[in-house]
């Protein structure tokens, strides 16, 4: 393993600007090509129902329901939000329809509810925990594709479940009429409430 002198420490991530241009290579003063960081957003997220794309969506709609202050998102932290008062989030997020043809409307699981911590000196634990204190489930409600829209919050339903319930069952996956079973839905408005309710800082 090398030594912390020898490892190559990345820079701090900032924000991109869609207006950003792409510029000629070895190009010190930038000279500016036609296309921007905007256009390639453009084509590469744009069809929001893709799995990868509707979970990464769903973080965002939490942490502005929370009132969490995002910083450039990370895809090796142990849990995807923070809020400011240290409750650990994880969110999973699921939806009727595919960017695919389907035959009929699927049934949504949620995976990964434990994984392995990461660590940058001794890599991945050996176990499989769960790591979030509270999970929220997020599913996009559409049925027709005429109708879908990611971006109307009022399709959106929320799921807010206790880590430790989570943690209780023992699995990797859950279907949505366990999560129903276990936590009544939430809307954006009382999405935060509902958090801290199951983090255990609001009295039921």
């Amino acid at each position: 393993m090398a030594t912390a002198e020898k490892w190559l420490v990345p820079t701090e991530v900032k924000f991109l600007e869609a207006h950003k241009k792409f510029r000629r290579a070895g190009d010190s003063e930038g000279q500016e090509l036609e296309f921007s960081v905007g256009d390639f957003w453009r084509w590469a997220y744009s069809d929001l129902r893709e799995n990868n794309l509707r979970g990464i969506l769903a973080e965002f709609v939490v942490a502005k329901a929370l009132g969490i202050e995002l910083s450039v998102r990370s895809s090796w932290d142990d849990y995807d939000l923070t809020t400011s008062e240290g409750i650990r989030i994880e969110v999973k997020a699921g939806g009727y329809l595919q960017s695919w043809k389907q035959k009929e409307l699927s049934k949504l699981v949620f995976s990964r509810l434990r994984g392995r911590a990461w660590s940058d000196v001794e890599g991945f634990d050996s176990e499989k925990s769960v790591r979030a204190d509270v999970f929220v489930f997020c599913v996009q409600t559409a049925t027709t594709h005429d109708e879908y829209d990611a971006l109307d919050i009022g399709q959106w339903e929320f799921f807010v479940i206790p880590g430790g319930v989570i943690e209780t069952r023992n699995t990797d996956t859950i279907s949505l009429g366990v999560v129903k079973r276990l936590a009544a839905g939430a809307s954006f408005a009382k999405l935060n409430e509902a958090v801290r309710t199951a983090a255990g800082l609001n009295k039921c």
